[in-house]
């Protein structure tokens, strides 16, 4: 019997178990469903290409991260200045726009609308109290209602495969670059006013211009915390995926797939939240909350490129509606090694829902429709493009609903009836948080378990 089950080889279980081994806890042992470590931020190997799922950059000032990234990468932590795009309107533009793309790359015509537009917002602000209530009612109320039109309603309908109306006002105050237009005109003039300071350490501030990443891939940092956690004693079973999860108080039973079982004092799960409600629900006959929680899904099509460099840009955003992708992210700009040399490669992430036309597309048909497109764009020419290959993700971005709250609290409140344990990471929290939110959620985790003494 081991004293720890983590249920996820992800970076929020990994964590969780390395830090519960430096404390000196090593009997613990981790089931992952797929057959490779890291989740969402696994690196995919093909034919001598390293595949991230999509740009997962590490921006951090917690020292308690960036230690522990020191530690464990040593040389293999590399530091970047981060360059990104969006194309938007046909035209290349800067992220985050700047003063120089709203003055002189945009057509007069849609950038005085959109500045007037928020004129009119800021001074209806300042007699109106402000409508935050949806991620709609919040952009216009910060942005005017010309560009959230044009810009945000598009891209947020791409993204989350829902109008901006149905979506909570959060999902706005989290992933939006900057706080409003009036930003932008700070960020050009000084980095010392407050709110463009304030701004900046926001957890996806497109200012923060640096950022941590692995030379072979962010899939390395899951690997080196797994062949740690094993050469301590800890144990790690890939292809099995969790079941059923019961406690009969004394401990608790994780059965796997394959009908192995696996006994514990501890659960720390990083499955999503709604999976993890269902797999309890089998010890107590079926009995759940009714209440539920939304994903979004990702399609990620993997480009193979015979040329040495498509763009200097870490990442370009696409916020077009007629455009099927939102983001493309050239690997070799993360680091050289993820490529043969003299070859390039692409990243291209599409959202979809679980088995949708997109998720269901045939392969052939799916890369048509958006090489098509990128020659459309002037981003990259068929003929530079070897092959290609498609994975998916089911899981991708927790989608925060109006009613997503109060759904979630019911969620966790029947998690909190089984004791001892815990359910964390992006999708055991349903929150949309980075990797570095992630490692300090596993660390804490191993901390509270280490004071509760149940694993001792």
């Amino acid at each position: 019997m081991e004293n720890v089950i983590i249920i996820g080889a992800g970076v929020a279980g990994l964590s969780t178990a390395y830090r519960m081994i430096e404390r000196g806890y090593n009997r613990l042992v981790l089931l992952e469903a797929l057959d490779l470590v890291g989740g969402l931020s696994r690196s995919i190997k093909h034919d001598g290409y390293t595949f991230d799922l999509g740009a997962h950059q590490i921006h951090t000032e917690n020292k308690t991260v960036i230690d522990f990234l020191d530690k464990i990468l040593g040389k293999d932590l590399l530091r970047l200045n981060k360059k990104a795009s969006h194309v938007f309107l046909g035209r290349y533009l800067n992220y985050p726009l700047g003063i120089k793309d709203i003055l002189f790359c945009l057509p007069l015509y849609i950038s005085a609308p959109c500045f007037l537009s928020f004129l009119k917002q800021t001074i209806k602000n300042v007699f109106i109290q402000k409508k935050e209530d949806s991620c709609e009612s919040w952009m216009i109320s910060h942005f005017g209602k010309k560009m959230y039109e044009i810009y945000f309603k598009p891209y947020t309908r791409k993204v989350w495969g829902k109008p901006p109306s149905e979506l909570d006002a959060l999902v706005a105050k989290e992933r939006v670059a900057v706080e409003d237009l009036i930003d932008v005109l700070l960020a050009a003039f000084s980095r010392r006013i407050v709110r463009y300071k304030n701004h900046y350490h926001l957890p996806h501030s497109p200012y923060q211009k640096m950022f941590y990443y692995p030379k072979y891939g962010v899939g390395q940092l899951s690997d080196l915390m797994s062949d740690f956690i094993q050469s301590k004693g800890g144990k790690l079973y890939l292809n099995s995926s969790v079941v059923s999860l019961g406690h009969d108080g004394n401990g608790y039973k994780a059965t796997t797939k394959d009908g192995s079982v696996y006994q514990g004092d501890v659960v720390v799960s990083t499955i999503p939240i709604t999976r993890l409600k269902d797999i309890l629900a089998s010890s107590r006959g079926g009995e759940k909350p009714e209440e539920t929680l939304e994903f979004r899904s990702l399609t990620f099509l993997f480009l193979d490129v015979k040329k040495d460099s498509i763009s200097d840009n870490h990442w370009i955003y696409f916020p077009d509606k007629d455009c099927v992708f939102q983001r493309v992210t050239e690997p070799k700009n993360f680091s050289p090694y993820l490529v043969p040399r003299g070859h390039s490669s692409v990243c291209v992430e599409i959202p979809c829902d679980y088995k949708d036309e997109v998720w269901n597309m045939d392969l052939k048909e799916l890369y048509e429709t958006v090489i098509i497109k990128m020659e459309q764009k002037g981003y990259l020419k068929r003929e530079n493009v070897q092959q290609f290959w498609v994975t998916r993700e089911r899981y991708a971005y927790p989608t925060n609903t109006l009613s997503f709250v109060s759904q979630l609290k019911a969620i966790k409140n029947y998690i909190g009836t089984f004791p001892h344990l815990y359910s964390i990471g992006r999708q055991g929290n349903f929150s949309y948080v980075n990797i570095d939110d992630v490692m300090l959620m596993g660390f804490e985790t191993a901390e509270q378990i280490v004071r509760s003494g149940v694993a001792s």
